[in-house]
């Protein structure tokens, strides 16, 4: 019984584990990948990736969130993970930036600054809210699953390419992100989406 007991709980922190270990090597990549990419700059892949990032950004992320809320809506499922999950990014971003402080690549790095923003660069918001709403969608809508990750990936990309994100931060942001709308998507089936 005891073994059993100690098993399971093994079983449920693995993940975080391996989470932790993941963020951690990822800052193995930073420098090599932000110098990388800064001599890489192409203005195709400039625009491509700008116009990428632009989804993030609250202005026009707005409309994305309420875009997803509706289709919700008209397909009667229920809004409250979506929504509680995204709320729950935005604070824990907020609160994450202010902590660590962690200057912006073009801050310390002699690169392009291509992106004007006033807050730290530990984690992506970008990536944690893109990435926070796979799980949730996916749920819902199974078929559009492929693309909700393929949006989130460009979206991370985009951050590293245009020199405004490490690596890690973007790591991390993808991770917390995803632990965030998979937390909320398990809270749904167990209490919003019962019939």
């Amino acid at each position: 019984m005891m073994k059993r007991s100690k098993k399971n709980i093994v079983k449920k922190i693995m993940p975080a584990i391996w989470a932790a270990l993941i963020i951690c090597l990822s800052f193995l990549l930073d420098n090599v990948l932000i110098r990388l990419i800064n001599v890489t700059q192409y203005p195709l892949l400039f625009n491509f990736f700008y116009a990428i990032t632009l989804l993030g950004e609250s202005y026009v992320f707005i409309w994305i969130a309420l875009f997803l809320i509706v289709a919700l809506m008209i397909n009667r499922r229920p809004i409250i993970a979506l929504i509680s999950s995204m709320a729950t990014v935005a604070i824990l971003e907020v609160a994450l930036k202010a902590i660590i402080q962690r200057p912006r690549p073009f801050e310390v790095m002699s690169i392009n600054n291509t992106v004007t923003t006033n807050m730290s660069s530990f984690p992506s918001g970008h990536a944690m809210i893109f990435f926070s709403i796979i799980p949730i969608m996916s749920k819902n809508f199974p078929k559009i699953k492929t693309v909700l990750w393929i949006v989130a990936i460009l979206v991370g990309m985009s951050r590293i390419y245009l020199g405004v994100h490490y690596f890690s931060d973007v790591v991390a942001g993808a991770i917390f992100g995803y632990a965030i709308g998979w937390t909320f998507m398990k809270l749904g089936e167990k209490y919003e989406w019962k019939s």
